[in-house]
């Protein structure tokens, strides 16, 4: 519980196999928004996660907002800076999008692999988020914005400022 108040995460999910209500309460305490019981497979998990983003989502009708200099624009999939634009797939713009919710902060590998693959667990020939990243920064270097994604090696990415 004490790893979960020291992270600076927006939500947190506790899975495991959590028997006592006083634990449950436990963890909501410490910060968690959920805590799921140990028999949930990956495949539900993947599924729930994305039912969750899908509705806050629907909740924030807005702009995906400007984050870091850039401004992300759902309903077309554009990302803008200082009045230039590029067209994004629908898979690169979730990707920003989740690395712009991450407010600047790291976000990891297996974070961005789950929410936006919904694969649970990286293997040695998961290349998707790297070619993914490739693209993305071509892409955000067409707009000046070529130093905007960052990456912290052995975990993640993040959005520094463009």
């Amino acid at each position: 519980m004490q790893a979960l108040r020291a992270t600076r995460v927006n939500a947190a999910i506790v899975v495991g196999s959590v028997e006592s209500v006083d634990d449950r309460v436990a963890f909501f305490e410490s910060g968690a928004d959920h805590v799921l019981d140990a028999s949930l497979t990956a495949r539900e998990l993947v599924a729930w996660t994305r039912a969750i983003l899908r509705r806050m989502q629907r909740a924030s009708q807005r702009p995906v907002g400007s984050t870091q200099g850039l401004v992300l624009q759902r309903e077309c999939n554009i990302v803008e800076r200082l009045g230039l634009h590029t067209a994004l797939t629908p898979t690169e713009f979730d990707l920003l999008a989740v690395l712009a919710d991450g407010e600047g902060r790291v976000v990891p590998r297996r974070h961005l692999l789950m929410l936006v693959w919904g694969i649970a667990e990286e293997t040695t020939t998961t290349n998707v988020l790297n070619a993914h990243i490739w693209s993305l920064r071509r892409k955000l270097g067409s707009i000046g914005a070529s130093h905007a994604l960052q990456t912290v090696r052995g975990v993640g990415f993040a959005l520094a400022d463009a």
